[in-house]
């Protein structure tokens, strides 16, 4: 027969052991589901969109490049393109999420003088320069066997 006090202890064991269960179940098997409360599901990929990414048949590299601590510097304008990345980068998440591991994403902040910055500058993204040394990219570039694609901003 237990004791009251090790009854005490088996409740607050317990109780903690189920708070980590949940927490640990709502971290990994949730953390892929998905609901988009949008009257046009903006936040939902089609059908074809999730057959197309089903059938790709060879590795694409992406890299998103986006100038997040030059946008967070610079003015209130520049600041709300801050959610549009957000937006792009979920999209390609999502994309690459359906993609039987043939897409792979890479985020870039090309700071100035680094080798990321001269990397976007050699993919022929555009820059605007924002002051003397702070530079801005937003911009996307795939890559795969047979080539290199780049799509300059968004």
């Amino acid at each position: 027969m237990i004791n009251s006090k090790n009854e005490k202890y088996l409740k607050i064991f317990l109780g903690l052991f189920s708070m980590t269960l949940m927490i640990y179940i709502g971290t990994t098997l949730l953390k892929r589901a998905r609901v988009d409360f949008t009257q046009e599901n903006l936040y939902t990929l089609s059908k074809g969109t999730k057959s197309i990414l089903s059938k790709l048949d060879s590795p694409i590299k992406l890299k998103l490049y986006y100038s997040k601590t030059a946008a967070n510097k610079g003015t209130e304008g520049l600041r709300a393109f801050n959610n549009h990345f957000l937006y792009v980068q979920d999209l390609l998440r999502q994309y690459t999420s359906h993609s039987r591991n043939n897409l792979t994403l890479e985020v870039i902040d090309p700071r100035p003088d680094t080798p990321e910055e001269e990397d976007a500058l050699a993919y022929g993204l555009k820059k605007f320069n924002l002051t003397e040394t702070e530079r801005y990219f937003f911009g996307l570039v795939a890559e795969n066997e047979s080539g290199t694609e780049n799509y300059r901003i968004f």
